[in-house]
């Protein structure tokens, strides 16, 4: 018999899945074939390694542990998130009250101001009296005559 077959039929072998006659032979095999032999004694060290490693009972504490880490993990990302967004909020903020008191205290120095009314009136005061020789001196009109 060669060692191929014996390889392909290792696990049915270790079940106890296999035809009488051919268990026979595959035996037989392994009596006289040194690597043969080797490889179903490696095959069955290792099975037995991990039953035992099965058997051993876990420490019942080791979950409640590893839950805990992750639950402290998301914990200090959640806080690591705030942390960066508020000086963004901040800075935002800022900027907009900055904004907004620049368009508010423009709107407010035109009305204090007048300029926009006082040449509105000046314009209509021209085009009323007909008259186009005005002088403008500190505000202030005066006719030429």
């Amino acid at each position: 018999m060669e060692c191929s077959i014996v390889h392909h039929n290792l696990f049915a072998y270790r079940d106890g899945d296999l035809q009488p006659d051919l268990k026979k032979d595959i035996e037989a095999h392994i009596s006289e074939c040194k690597s043969c032999k080797q490889l179903i004694s490696g095959f069955q060290s290792i099975e037995a390694i991990i039953e035992k490693a099965k058997s051993v009972d876990p420490n019942p504490f080791s979950s409640t542990r590893i839950i805990q880490h992750i639950e402290n993990e998301l914990k200090s990302n959640k806080k690591e998130r705030v942390f960066v967004l508020r000086p963004i909020l901040v800075t935002l903020t800022v900027v907009t009250a900055i904004a907004m008191g620049f368009a508010i205290g423009k709107t407010g120095f035109d009305r204090i101001s007048g300029d926009d009314a006082n040449q509105n009136q000046l314009e209509n005061l021209k085009t009323e009296l007909f008259i186009h020789d005005f002088v403008d001196e500190n505000k202030t009109l005066f006719v030429n005559e």
